[in-house]
């Protein structure tokens, strides 16, 4: 398997979310109705996590394209050998440091193959660290991603998918899970 961690850069979107109070954080579809959390879409203190698996190898140009609607990034549950997809880490509504003026978002990054052995294992990377303007309540893309090629000799499968989110300022961390069928 080719496994590369992307850099996406800081960008900002008016996907729909909500922000009511400090503790209560709701992620809402395109039509603004409220979604159920989920392993891979959590909020805990005012704090939202979610996770997308995606074949779009356009998402990048998706998200960067200034517009007033949402980037509209496919979401996949799997894909075939000579396939790819990115796992991209959303955010939303992180504390700024009364101080420096500045989030900070850590991520811990783990994939597990379908007979459970780790394939990927980076802890406390960068996920953002910097001014995040004055609406925290957009949606915010991690400076991390996860990029998956399924190889000839990758296994077929289930493939876990875990990240670990953690709002440094705030002192919150979300548990994400998602996967995907490698058939």
């Amino acid at each position: 398997m080719t496994n590369a961690l992307l850099i996406c850069g800081l960008l900002l979107t008016s996907l729909t979310t909500t922000a009511f109070a400090a503790d209560e954080f709701l992620w809402k579809d395109a039509s603004g109705k409220p979604v159920a959390l989920s392993p891979s879409r959590k909020s805990i203190d005012g704090f939202g996590g979610m996770l997308l698996v995606t074949g779009d190898s356009d998402w990048k140009e998706k998200w960067m394209k200034p517009s007033s609607t949402p980037p509209r990034i496919g979401e996949i549950d799997s894909i075939k050998r000579g396939q790819s997809l990115n796992v991209l880490i959303f955010f939303s509504n992180p504390m700024v440091d009364k101080k420096t003026l500045k989030a900070d978002i850590r991520c811990n990054l783990q994939v597990l193959r379908p007979d459970g052995k780790v394939d990927i294992n980076q802890e406390n990377q960068n996920c953002f660290l910097g001014d995040p303007g004055p609406n925290l309540n957009h949606v915010f893309l991690a400076n991390q991603a996860i990029g998956f090629v399924a190889e000839p000799k990758d296994p077929k499968g289930t493939w876990k998918v875990r990240v670990a989110l953690e709002d440094k300022t705030r002192k919150v961390r979300l548990d994400l899970e998602t996967e995907f069928e490698l058939k």
